[in-house]
């Protein structure tokens, strides 16, 4: 299993080792291997995305000993298994779905249509967000684009109106 687009991908060795390794997944991983739910009183001290994580508990499914979040349709159908990325490989996959020669440097909501196909972790969107709007490239591709935008020039000034 690969996941992610463009020239470098992540394994599936390499994403059961990370959630192996994150104390977070790892709590969940070990709920959905002995498939008991544990109660709220024995979770409320626990770190807050280990909460949300029990919160959501029905929509995570362990797959070849890998955590998975299912992202469902309104009627409750699953539309994607996303994996449940590993604090570290954000980054990695952040840059695989925006910045890899596949993506192109998308903007912020194509970059989020595509996260989605593949990842999910509590905060996602506002990562995304923060990711996007400091890609260099990105951001000099945007300025590039928008200068080859027609002004339509009146009274020798951008921006100005005609007095006819």
């Amino acid at each position: 299993t690969k996941v992610a687009a463009g020239e470098d991908f992540i394994t599936a060795d390499q994403i059961r080792y990370e959630q192996d390794k994150d104390a977070v997944i790892k709590v969940v991983k070990d709920w959905l291997t002995c498939g008991k739910k544990p109660e709220w009183k024995d979770i409320a001290l626990l770190h807050p995305d280990v909460q949300h994580l029990w919160s959501q508990l029905q929509t995570l499914e362990l797959r070849n000993d890998i955590v998975y979040w299912q992202y469902q349709w309104p009627d409750e159908t699953v539309r994607y298994y996303q994996i449940v990325v590993p604090a570290t490989l954000r980054k990695v996959v952040l840059d695989q779905v925006h910045s890899s020669p596949a993506a192109g440097h998308m903007g912020v909501n194509k970059t989020m249509d595509r996260l989605i196909q593949y990842g999910y972790w509590q905060g996602w969107r506002k990562d995304v967000e923060f990711y996007v709007t400091r890609c260099g490239l990105g951001l000099s591709i945007l300025i590039r684009n928008a200068a080859r935008v027609p002004v339509k020039i009146s009274n020798g000034y951008p921006g100005t109106r005609s007095k006819n």
